[in-house]
């Protein structure tokens, strides 16, 4: 029998010791992983769960028209304790009303809390430069497409055509404008003064939102409005007009952002990590850019770039 005991534990303590060994070469294993992913990205932070003071970086992608994705984020680093400052990275031409107005919103209230500094990429008009007005302080690169201040309401017109192939639209309506913007007839006088006077109203709510960046540099509204009609501008010409805080780049964003937060040193940037579809990873994580562009925007109230 002790022959037997000692032949039984024998092998059971090797087994254990090879399950440790396997257990530490996956912990080191994973830890170097990590850290070569760390310096490959250049110093910033994936990781939700590093410590120290950080400044979080909030995207704003494409044509905007789910704001939830970019509120869930903001609300993550209003309760996350250890990201100080926030940096809405903006590459967008702008989108739905409603979206934008919602993340404009969220970025004032965060604001209130830890200081949010805006970093215009490539493009950000329209829908995309209002929801940066949110932010304390707005950096643009020069050659950024910003502006195009103002609010935008189309729809088609069929009905010659259908008269060339014999089609006839037949309307039951409550109401004089319950069909308005049919495309299956000319607007009336009525119509379009009634849609005029609803997307006056809307661009009213622009021109107040713009002037949270307008009051900083010394522009009262009559001088907002005269550049508030629409126009695009290069990032160099919205500084000029008052509209951007600084010429700059993300970089530059980064570092007022933990300036403002009273953050020394060189701050470490917190990316989350983006969650993408199977076929988003297969395709390269070109989808969601994709779906962004060819996005078709349908009825509504839009703060868009017209080519969009």
């Amino acid at each position: 029998m002790t022959g037997v005991d000692r032949g039984a534990s024998g092998p059971s303590r090797r087994g254990r010791g090879a399950w440790l060994a396997l257990f530490l070469l996956v912990l080191f294993g994973s830890a170097g992983i990590g850290l070569v992913s760390f310096l490959a990205s250049g110093g910033e932070d994936h990781s939700a769960f590093s410590v120290g003071e950080r400044v979080g970086v909030v995207e704003v992608k494409g044509v905007i028209v789910d704001a939830k994705p970019v509120l869930d984020r903001i609300e993550s680093f209003r309760k996350n304790g250890s990201i100080k400052a926030v940096v809405l990275r903006v590459d967008s031409p702008g989108g739905a009303v409603a979206p934008s107005q919602e993340i404009f919103e969220a970025i004032r209230s965060l604001d209130a809390k830890k200081p949010v500094v805006a970093s215009f990429g490539s493009t950000a008009a329209s829908g995309g430069f209002y929801v940066a007005c949110g932010a304390r302080h707005i950096v643009s690169n020069p050659g950024t497409l910003t502006g195009s201040i103002g609010v935008i309401l189309e729809g088609g017109n069929y009905e010659r055509l259908m008269e060339k192939v014999g089609v006839r639209s037949v309307v039951v309506k409550s109401g004089p404008f319950k069909d308005i913007l049919s495309p299956t007839r000319e607007m009336t006088q009525a119509e379009r003064d009634l849609l005029q006077e609803m997307v006056q109203n809307v661009y009213g709510q622009f021109v107040r939102a713009v002037m949270n960046v307008a009051t900083r540099r010394g522009l009262d509204e009559a001088q907002l409005r005269a550049v508030a009609d629409g126009r695009v501008l290069s990032g160099e010409q919205a500084f000029e007009k008052g509209l951007v805080d600084s010429l700059g780049t993300l970089k530059d964003a980064v570092a007022k952002a933990a300036e403002l937060a009273g953050m020394s040193g060189e701050p470490s940037v917190y990316y989350p990590e983006e969650h993408h579809s199977l076929l988003d990873k297969l395709l390269g994580g070109k989808l969601e850019r994709w779906q962004s562009a060819v996005m078709p925007t349908g009825p509504g109230l839009y703060f868009l770039l017209p080519s969009w």
